[in-house]
């Protein structure tokens, strides 16, 4: 797509199965609040100025693709789990971290209006496939950024057992 930046490539260190993004003046992202009233279970956008964005992986490195785009990018169909979550902005900067609070990069998000859409390849399926914490990543996911007057959370593709349980998860949560 024409205008679209690579703001981050590479591999990412998880522990817990999370990433986060935090922004000044952000309350702590904890799982229950970041979750909470959402239908997806795997890009926690309840908190203002923050995120938890969900691997599978517990502990280990994933593949990790950050990218912007001007407007809201088409769908591609070689991601079996995505999300999508409007950000709640705060304040800039908004640093995506680690789950020790490294920094990995920041978000090209300047103001309100942006939303969220997080694509996973392999949920899970690292443990699984054997893999262990010092491998070459395994699991692939993808953050796409973009402006939008349209904030809509939603599941938009949704086939792995482990991805649903993130689901169940977060719309028990409800009450």
């Amino acid at each position: 797509m024409e205008g679209m930046k690579v703001v981050f490539s590479g591999p990412v260190d998880v522990c817990y199965g999370q990433i986060y993004a935090t922004s000044p003046g952000c309350e702590p992202v904890l799982l229950e609040p970041a979750l909470a009233g959402q239908d997806n279970g795997l890009l926690g956008a309840a908190v203002a100025g923050g995120l938890m964005l969900m691997c599978g992986l517990h502990s280990g490195r994933v593949q990790l693709e950050v990218l912007s785009f001007p407007a809201e990018p088409p769908m591609e169909p070689s991601w079996p789990e995505v999300v999508e979550a409007p950000f709640r902005f705060l304040a800039a900067p908004v640093a995506l971290q680690d789950w020790d609070g490294r920094d990995i990069c920041r978000l090209p998000i300047d103001g309100p209006g942006y939303m969220l859409r997080w694509c996973a390849r392999n949920f899970g399926q690292a443990e699984d496939a054997g893999r262990l914490e010092d491998d070459e990543p395994f699991e692939e996911y993808a953050l796409h950024v973009w402006p939008t007057t349209r904030p809509v959370e939603r599941v938009v593709a949704e086939t792995d057992d482990k991805a649903s349980y993130w689901h169940r998860y977060a719309r028990s949560l409800r009450g």
